[in-house]
């Protein structure tokens, strides 16, 4: 079962799950485009038994742009819903769909999975509510996603607008210097990696990150080369961390490796756009 199927990760678990030879139930308000299979509504779950070998729960609410606000809408989808999941589904294999974010402000690098918790925001302090509630499962794998990009992504984040302003203007403006590094996943391989921690027996926490952390720069250098040659400009100051993920404890546990080069990923991106 994958619940928030019909979402950007969600859609990409539930074909990769398919794929595999699984037979899988996507949870979401809506049907995926493109999905066959079998659907149930969120309002479903208190009815379904509990005889699922694997739950995967991706459902989230981020509140883009309004990061430090709280809300009963991410209240319901990041906490309440994991605790009602982690009650209904006890006997299955839980994989919970987290995010980096939940450390906050990093106080040292590579940031590792026992790093402190540093003035996380409203969104991070609701996911890390939800990963709490799901470690009480007995079964479980928590995966610390980082920033996801691929086809079908946010349009208002930092890849869609630079390739946007390469396109339209030809010219892509950085904050700063462009200094800032970043770690990306492409979205296919964050659904590789969950699909792995759903046939594992391995219980925990776990950075599911690329463990490659690239500059703005960098990438804008990328996108204005796949673009035709964009100029690259600065403007004021860019006052957030680099953010650079320890992927050991992930590769001490699972066999599988992130796949998708960045520059690939991006070629991918913008042939979608």
């Amino acid at each position: 079962m994958v619940i928030g199927g019909a979402g950007f990760l969600g859609r990409q678990l539930c074909r990769l799950l398919t794929e595999s030879g699984r037979d899988v139930l996507c949870v979401a308000r809506r049907r995926p485009e493109g999905w066959a299979g079998a659907l149930a509504d969120p309002a479903e779950l208190i009815r379904l038994d509990d005889a699922f070998a694997e739950v995967y729960l991706v459902a989230a609410v981020v509140p883009y742009g309004r990061m430090n606000a709280f809300s009963l809408e991410m209240n319901r989808a990041n906490v309440a819903l994991p605790l009602e999941v982690v009650e209904r589904f006890a006997r299955a294999r839980l994989v919970y769909a987290s995010s980096v974010s939940v450390y906050g402000q990093p106080l040292c690098r590579p940031i590792a999975e026992d790093h402190p918790f540093n003035n996380p925001s409203a969104y991070a302090l609701s996911k890390l509510a939800g990963e709490t509630v799901v470690r009480a499962h007995a079964n479980h794998a928590v995966l610390r996603l980082p920033s996801l990009y691929g086809p079908g992504m946010t349009p208002t984040t930092f890849l869609p607008a630079i390739i946007r302003q390469a396109r339209q203007t030809g010219r892509i403006t950085l904050l700063g210097d462009g200094a800032r590094r970043q770690d990306y996943l492409h979205v296919r391989d964050a659904a590789a990696m969950l699909a792995a921690a759903g046939s594992s027996g391995a219980v925990g926490v776990f950075n599911a990150v690329s463990g490659v952390a690239v500059s703005n720069l960098e990438v804008a250098r990328t996108v204005a080369e796949l673009a035709g040659g964009a100029e690259i400009v600065f403007s004021g100051e860019d006052a957030t961390p680099s953010c650079v993920y320890a992927a050991g404890k992930w590769q001490a546990a699972f066999s599988i490796r992130p796949s998708v080069a960045l520059a690939d990923g991006l070629r991918e991106l913008m042939a979608h756009d």
